[in-house]
């Protein structure tokens, strides 16, 4: 597969977009979870951490985390998502 172009990225963002829902569609929460993805350009890898709490009284349910060696060293901060989603996906599975 060929590597994405900053114009490619930006194509599918714009496609994505038209996707987002703008309605509660929620029924019942019983969980909630903050994921993030941070990249250190000195190892060029990204880290993920994930944290699952019980919903209204936010015990911890789950923790994880992930690191990932970056594909390229390219970085373009307004299509951040783009590097942040493997590690992101990876880590979620």
């Amino acid at each position: 597969m060929k590597a994405l172009t900053k114009k490619d990225i930006a194509k599918i963002e714009e496609e994505l977009k038209s996707r987002v829902i703008f309605e509660d569609k929620l029924e019942e929460i019983k969980t909630i979870a903050s994921l993030s993805v941070s990249y250190l350009k000195k190892y060029n890898s990204f880290f993920a951490s994930c944290v699952v709490f019980s919903y209204p009284d936010l015990e911890i349910v789950e923790e994880k985390t992930y690191v990932e060696k970056a594909q390229d060293n390219t970085y373009y901060p307004p299509l951040q998502s783009f590097h942040d989603s493997t590690a992101a996906i990876n880590l979620l599975k």
